[in-house]
């Protein structure tokens, strides 16, 4: 396996290097000189199959969860919790490969700060558990206490759900049920625009070309964050924290899901190399680039199926260095591609905090 990812490694370091050998003149992007038909119905067909796709399943999602906790907030039962549990765990991971690929914030500035407000994963500096656990103790009303987006966020109903407590022991207080209720609303309402945005409007198809650059550099900056953030934290493999592992860096570890997100990830980057990224890459002489994600991917998505146990239980195995390393891999090979399409690079932020 090694061996493979240093041969791919190579190769997209050679691709890098033979922009010149493609012909292409450092400005119109693609080789074509302009947006073809063919592009133009790749582009149609990656809007259907995955932006709107995941965007409607995540709303659905949304709902039945929010249903679920109206259910809990009228009876804190075992059953009750476990399937508000359950649901928001599917909501987390279909979160997570909508995130990935969020193109929104380059097409509206309205849809900018969405993201920022359904998560918070990695960005500012409050502790949520902490904050939580505060509002969950006291008595002041809680639409004045859950005003921050944090404490309103993905993470912050993770915790509510499954933070702080034992899987086999029901703690679910009637105010800690109120309050899953709050962050439920919250983010079905957030939800909502996204996929308002992406089922009523044509922004994606309508940028031609440059959706095919906002594209792939979200796909390069989704993958730099899940190696780094999701990945390289936990474990202790980033400058910022070395040879420091702490598996509460995960971003879902207090419902043990985060290789599940992660797995959610790559397959929406998956889908949509192959809804149409790929056969754009075949148009315009990457191909063999194109090629070579797919395979990384999967690849990936095979090594994260192969864990025996939650990561979350051993942040910093061999496994998850193969993972971190398999990730750098596709990072590199988006590069090429980005490259060999002729499309400029965005700067990559390198901290959330």
């Amino acid at each position: 396996m090694m061996k493979y990812i240093l041969h791919v490694m190579i190769a997209a370091l050679f691709f890098i290097g033979c922009v010149d050998d493609n012909a292409y003149d450092g400005e119109s992007g693609l080789i074509s000189g302009g947006t073809s038909s063919g592009t133009t119905a790749w582009l149609q067909q990656i809007n259907d199959e995955v932006l709107v796709t995941n965007a409607s399943l995540l709303r659905d999602q949304a709902t039945m969860v929010n249903s679920a906790i109206v259910t809990l907030t009228q009876e804190q039962s075992r059953s009750n919790l476990n399937e508000a549990r359950q649901l928001a765990t599917t909501l987390f991971e279909n979160w997570k490969a909508l995130e990935a690929i969020y193109v929104a914030k380059k097409l509206d500035d309205v849809m900018i700060d969405i993201p920022a407000q359904i998560d918070v994963f990695n960005i500012g500096n409050i502790d949520i558990p902490e904050r939580l656990d505060a509002i969950f103790s006291g008595s002041s009303s809680l639409s004045g206490q859950l005003y921050q987006s944090a404490t309103r966020s993905m993470g912050a109903l993770e915790y509510t759900l499954f933070g702080n407590q034992e899987f086999d022991d029901l703690n679910m207080t009637q105010r800690r049920a109120d309050s899953a209720m709050i962050m439920a609303n919250y983010l079905q309402g957030h939800i909502n625009t996204i996929a308002d945005f992406y089922e009523n409007g044509s922004e994606f198809v309508d940028a031609g070309e440059d959706a095919v650059g906002i594209m792939i550099n979200q796909l390069i900056d989704s993958t730099y964050k899940l190696k780094e953030w999701r990945i390289g934290d936990p474990a202790g493999y980033t400058v910022k924290y070395k040879d420091d592992p702490d598996a509460e860096r995960l971003e879902y570890f207090h419902s043990l899901r985060s290789l599940e997100g992660m797995h959610a990830i790559l397959n929406a980057q998956l889908a949509v190399m192959q809804n149409g990224l790929g056969e754009i890459a075949a148009a315009n002489s990457a191909a063999s680039e194109g090629d070579a994600l797919v395979v990384l991917l999967q690849d990936a998505m095979t090594q994260i199926d192969a864990f025996d146990t939650a990561i979350e239980d051993g942040p910093s195995s061999a496994q998850v260095r193969e993972l971190y390393n398999s990730v750098a891999t596709i990072q590199t090979s988006y590069t090429a591609l980005i490259n060999a399409l002729n499309f400029q690079q965005d700067i990559i932020e390198a901290d959330g905090d």
